[in-house]
C-alpha cells in the first residue's frame, strides 16, 4: 500500500479508502452494505475487514476491491497480522472464539484451546 493510502473501518457504513493526491485527499467508500467491526493491513498490503455478521473480507490492492475472505455468518470483532510471520492473522469473534490464518486471510481454522477463556480481544 502506498504511504498516502488510508483505510478507516466506519461502523455501520464499510470501509472508507482515502487517498492522497496533488489536490488533498480522494476518499471512496467500500463494503457500504456491511457493518465493519475491526480492520488490519499487513505489511505486504494485504487488508482484511471484519464484519458484524458477515466474516471476514479481503482486499489485495489496497482496498480498491473487495471479497469474501471466509468465516461467513461470524461477527468479527478484531483482526491481527503477526508481525513475525507475515501470512498469519488471527480473528477474534463474537461468540468469544479465536482463529488463526497461516495464509494472509484466504482460510482459517479455529484455535480450540481458547474457547474457555472469555473475553477476548486481540
Amino acid at each position: 500500500m502506498s504511504p498516502f493510502t488510508l483505510l478507516l473501518a466506519t461502523t455501520g457504513r464499510g470501509v472508507e479508502r482515502g487517498e492522497k493526491t496533488g489536490a488533498g485527499w480522494g476518499t471512496a467508500r467500500h463494503l457500504a452494505e456491511l457493518d465493519v467491526r475491526s480492520l488490519a493491513v499487513s505489511a505486504e498490503g494485504v487488508a482484511l475487514a471484519g464484519s458484524q455478521g458477515d466474516g471476514v473480507w479481503r482486499s489485495d490492492d489496497a482496498g480498491v476491491s473487495w471479497h469474501a475472505s471466509g468465516l461467513s455468518g461470524q461477527i468479527v470483532k478484531s483482526l491481527s497480522f503477526c508481525a513475525a510471520e507475515p501470512n498469519v492473522v488471527y480473528a477474534g469473534t463474537k461468540p468469544p472464539l479465536v482463529y488463526r490464518s497461516e495464509d494472509a486471510g484466504r482460510t482459517w481454522r479455529e484455535l480450540e484451546s481458547f474457547r474457555r477463556i472469555r473475553g477476548r480481544r486481540l
